[in-house]
């Protein structure tokens, strides 16, 4: 849901979302002891998304989630976390936010079902898309060209290798 959409919304529905939205940060940050929240150029997914968006009865275990700007790495974690991919990735332009998002899983490792995690420092418009790979999560990490050309990677790893890719943007 847009931010415009939820202008149209009670006051009490939008107060009761922000407090929820909230009270997840800091439950998931300090029971995983994680820092994926606060400035970092980029927005965050939003806890329990993921677990909302893919089913485990939609996913094989040869399935491979990619994170396009994984900031972070909160998408990377929460893919490892809750499925059983055959590998997870992740890459982000900044390597000081690639450094956080190895320290959060680092930490995490033994609570992780997916076990293979694997963080790049790397440009969207650049990096050539895995051929193994089937879901794929953008959230705003960038627009305009960079996005494009990100798009044009995805494509790229399509045509060399064809196969039902997910896209969760």
């Amino acid at each position: 849901m847009s931010a415009h959409a939820d202008t149209h919304r009670p006051i009490s529905y939008r107060i009761r979302r922000r407090a929820t939205a909230s009270f997840d940060e800091l439950l998931f940050e300090r029971r995983f002891g994680l820092e994926t929240s606060g400035p970092c150029g980029s927005e965050s997914i939003r806890w329990r998304l993921l677990g909302r968006t893919l089913r485990h009865e939609d996913l094989a275990p040869h399935d491979v989630f990619l994170d396009v700007g994984c900031g972070k790495g909160r998408g990377v974690f929460e893919a490892a976390r809750l499925h059983s991919f055959q590998r997870v990735v992740g890459f982000d332009l900044s390597p000081e936010l690639v450094a956080v998002a190895q320290r959060n899983i680092d930490r995490n490792i033994h609570r992780l079902r997916c076990q293979r995690v694997e963080l790049h420092t790397a440009d969207a418009a650049t990096w050539p898309v895995p051929d193994d790979v089937t879901v794929i999560l953008v959230y705003n990490p960038f627009g305009g060209g960079t996005f494009e050309a990100s798009l044009a990677r995805m494509l790229e790893s399509l045509d060399r290798r064809p196969r039902q890719l997910r896209l969760i943007y």
